[in-house]
């Protein structure tokens, strides 16, 4: 039996926090943005760690392009724990999220790219009672990042943007 079930739902994107110890962004436990029992709802933190998600290496702006001209596409799940009584804290997804938060604060945003990243959906973790949370979130981090999606190879990515490319002139 499991000790966690994930239960997809949707929730508004301003409900959606980004996580300020994410060690994607901060690998350094005492270089965290904040302290483990901090509110994560201050916006202090989560400017900074939207701010910190902006770093060229993180591809937030190209994110924010493609959600802009496709809209959000749910293609990889966000994964979140409930956090006080109307939060959720975003355990994977960080990037996606940045993206649809920084996108939800600009003035000119097309009405459809508007309506796709106000309701998001996202896969809730529940802990059972007695499972320890940390390490069920390490090994869900773990898989998905270590034995997860394969990038792929140059050609690999140069034929799929060739396909595009001849599909876009036929229209």
């Amino acid at each position: 039996m499991e000790d966690y079930t994930l239960t997809e739902i949707t929730v508004e994107a301003q409900d959606l926090l980004l996580d300020p110890r994410n060690p994607r962004i901060i690998d350094d436990p005492s270089k965290y943005i904040c302290a483990k029992g901090a509110d994560y709802t201050e916006d202090w933190i989560q400017n900074d760690t939207l701010k910190a998600l902006h770093q060229g290496k993180y591809n937030v702006n190209r994110l924010k392009k493609s959600i802009k001209t496709s809209g959000f596409l749910n293609i990889d799940s966000i994964f979140v724990k409930r956090y006080g009584n109307s939060h959720y804290l975003v355990l994977e997804g960080n990037r996606r999220t940045a993206a649809i938060k920084s996108l939800l604060q600009e003035a000119e945003l097309p009405e459809i790219t508007k309506r796709s990243i106000q309701k998001i959906p996202v896969k809730v973790l529940d802990v059972k009672s007695g499972a320890s949370e940390d390490e069920i979130i390490t090994n869900l981090l773990s898989i998905r990042h270590l034995d997860g999606p394969l990038e792929w190879e140059p050609m690999q990515r140069a034929f799929v943007v060739y396909q595009s490319y001849i599909q876009t002139l036929k229209n």
